[in-house]
């Protein structure tokens, strides 16, 4: 709704009294849509009385600009659904087909003596099928009940009446009549308070309450609380946001569209489902004006949001959430929360891919429900990962008996067969069948009908040593022309175990029984390289093992998994039983800018702008990163930047470059975003060089000799 236009209830139903009027008289030029007079009595259940106006034949977008002209309420021009999902900021479930025989039911409120402001469009509660033939007007309003049409029920705290909009096939029936109370809570009844769901400030506060407790049963308590509070439709949504992750994923909303706000709102009416809704609309702005369309939208939802929901979603939007839901505690506090056995519920995680679906069926059918979470053929796990220790020795000492295996700087994959069709998936669990044809080729050649391989794919020289991680990534990345992509970068699988064979499932069995079938099936050059250490305490067994780390170092690899040959395959989480190995790459870079940061963040300077030595003595910005900072080190940098800062323009404040840093790094790759052409993989802050000097810091030539090196 465009600011600075509220409309006056008494005013609007004045308007819409004359519209009728008109009607009345036979004019039906309004809006360009063709209308005629209201019936009277039109009965229907509760308290209302009879319409103030009915639009008939309406069709589209046309019909909801007719609805919105009815009550007084604007519309941006080209927005139209958009916006008109957007207005709400509530539970919105809006059809994608406006073709007049599916459209959308809206309750408003009417404020006495309030104007109607951003929230004046309540809820979307159904749809209405083509009218037909001896259809009592009766069973309008009844929710759930057969019919032509269904009806919302819908209040804002505080408001005295309201109006109900009531679609009966391809026509729109305005009411008004009072609000009823909620009997259980004594308030409106609404989405809050009666079938809405879960509210997002609640999903906020439970962030703010984990992110600010380093007690794991504490955690895991707030989250029992949340998921005996969240109803199974909720689940999914809520999940993602204590994840920091958009069920969106990208929407395409740069800082310019958040900066500058709407007034927050004094009381939390936002749903979980609503903003779901509110955000998968605009994602969905395309085309000439899609940024303005997005702001618009955006401008609405943080204008129905409370002060502290703000901050959250402006933590989502940014990428400033980042406490985590799949983690144990999350698992612990789903088990507390349905009476479900924990290990139960982690491993039905493992099988799903996600919490998500997990959450849901276990709200909806309680413990039962796990047994609907299996190991199935084609449809992906996440994949075991690997705990890090800081040398082979430690490694050793660590697990015991165990395998020394090459660490792959490739994309990990998980290959599924099974009645002659081959799936692979990224490990996000995104289908790249497609775009690997070596692969599917490599998995069809092998003796078996049914498996499910995990591993992964890189691409080699002439030499065969593996290209750049970034070479690897681009090309199963690429999604057009996959024939021209493979000859000009060919690429191949290597599998390190196998999770199903034959109907089998092998996740339970140790590392070494599932190595052995890993034998049988593939052959030695599609398998990784691997170093048995069967006595760890012996030094010759010592010496070998790292000998195999360096050599693996030599043929360009990133280091090794160490593996105890008694552990199981621990899907989706860092099992005890993979330790992995790799040399340390540090640079001292120093700090050009930072940015403020968001959520728990709020008020410190946390994302760094890095920039290293050119020749001429001055700084080349290489990236930036947020990773490896303490509360502490935030506070101190804080102040510390601040004292340098020239320059803040709400977002970025830029600095004396003075402050010299270290800087761990996974690798460096090719980069058009930033002047240097180069940044780092995987960078995260180890501490501050308060004993070294800008002039002092890594310069650009030593970051390309490194990027050299690892080519």
């Amino acid at each position: 709704m465009a600011e600075g236009h509220p409309q006056r209830p008494a005013a609007a139903l004045a308007r819409a009294q004359q519209q009728r009027a008109r009607l009345a008289q036979g004019d039906d030029r309004h809006h360009g849509v063709a209308c005629r007079a209201a019936p009277e009595p039109v009965a229907v259940p509760g308290d209302a009385v009879a319409p103030v106006a009915v639009v008939a034949q309406a069709r589209g977008g046309e019909l909801l600009a007719q609805l919105l002209g009815v009550v007084g309420v604007e519309c941006v021009a080209g927005a139209l659904e958009q916006r008109v999902r957007q207005l709400f900021a509530r539970r919105v479930v809006a059809q994608e087909a406006w073709d007049g025989h599916h459209v959308v039911v809206h309750t408003a409120a009417l404020g006495a003596p309030g104007d109607i402001g951003g929230q004046a469009f309540e809820q979307v509660v159904g749809t209405a099928e083509p009218a037909r033939e001896g259809v009592d007007p009766r069973a309008v309003g009844q929710r759930g009940a057969p019919g032509p049409c269904q009806l919302g029920q819908a209040g804002i705290a505080g408001r005295e009446e309201r109006a109900l909009l009531v679609v009966h096939g391809p026509t729109l029936l305005l009411f008004r009549t009072p609000i009823r109370m909620n009997s259980a809570a004594g308030a409106p009844g609404g989405p809050a308070a009666d079938d809405g769901g879960m509210l997002f400030a609640d999903v906020a506060r439970v962030s703010r309450e984990v992110a600010g407790t380093s007690s794991r049963s504490r955690k895991t308590q707030l989250l029992a609380d949340f998921f005996r509070a969240a109803e199974p439709d909720d689940a999914p949504i809520a999940i993602a946001y204590l994840a920091g992750r958009l069920p969106q994923g990208r929407l395409g909303v740069g800082w310019a569209a958040l900066r500058d706000r709407a007034a927050p709102a004094a009381q939390p009416s936002l749903t979980v489902r609503g903003v779901d809704a509110a955000l998968t609309a605009v994602g969905e702005v395309s085309g000439q004006g899609a940024q303005a369309g997005r702001r618009a939208l955006l401008q609405d939802l943080f204008g129905a949001a409370t002060a502290a929901e703000q901050e959250y979603l402006l933590g989502l939007l940014t990428g400033e959430v980042r406490q985590g839901a799949l983690d144990a505690a999350a698992v612990e506090g789903l088990a507390a929360a349905t009476g479900a056995d924990p290990a139960g519920v982690r491993r039905a995680v493992m099988l799903s891919g996600a919490l998500e679906p997990v959450a849901q069926a276990l709200l909806a059918d309680g413990p039962r429900a796990l047994a609907q979470f299996r190991l199935t053929v084609g449809r992906p796990l996440f994949p075991m990962l690997a705990a890090s220790a800081k040398s082979v020795t430690e490694a050793l000492a660590r697990l015991g008996p165990c395998a020394v295996e090459e660490k792959l700087d490739g994309i990990r994959v998980q290959v599924h067969r099974e009645d002659g069709r081959v799936t692979v998936f990224t490990r996000t669990l995104d289908d790249v069948t497609e775009r690997l044809p070596e692969v599917v080729a490599a998995a069809a050649g092998l003796d078996a009908e049914q498996f499910v391989l995990d591993g992964e794919v890189l691409a080699l020289d002439a030499e065969g040593r593996p290209r750049p991680f970034q070479e690897t990534a681009g090309r199963v990345g690429s999604r057009v022309d996959v024939a021209t992509a493979a000859a000009a970068l060919p690429v191949a699988p290597v599998f390190f175990d196998v999770l199903a064979l034959e109907g089998r499932d092998l996740l339970d069995l140790p590392y070494a029984e599932r190595h052995a079938a890993l034998e049988q099936l593939v052959p030695v050059a599609q398998r990784v390289r691997m170093q048995p250490v069967a006595h760890p305490e012996d030094a010759d067994e010592l010496r070998l093992a790292e000998d195999f780390f360096a050599a693996t170092l030599a043929r360009g690899h990133e280091g090794v998994v160490v593996k105890g040959v008694d552990g199981t395959y621990a899907a989706g989480r860092r099992g005890a039983s993979w330790i992995k190995v790799k040399p340390v790459h540090t640079l001292d870079l120093v700090v050009l800018a930072v940015e403020w940061g968001h959520g728990r963040r709020t008020g410190k300077l946390s994302n760094l702008h890095l920039g290293a030595r050119a020749e001429d003595g001055s700084f080349v910005m290489l990236g930036k990163t947020f990773k490896g900072l303490t509360d502490a080190l935030l506070d101190w940098q804080t102040e510390q930047l601040l004292a340098r800062a020239v320059r803040d323009d709400g977002h970025v404040v830029t600095v004396r470059p003075e402050l010299v840093v270290e800087v761990a790094y996974d690798g460096v790759q090719t980069s058009p975003r930033y002047p240097a052409g180069l940044t780092l993989r995987f960078a995260r802050v180890l501490r501050y060089r308060d004993d070294k000097t800008p002039a002092e810091a890594d310069t650009v030539e030593t970051v390309r000799a490194a990027h050299t090196a690892t080519r």
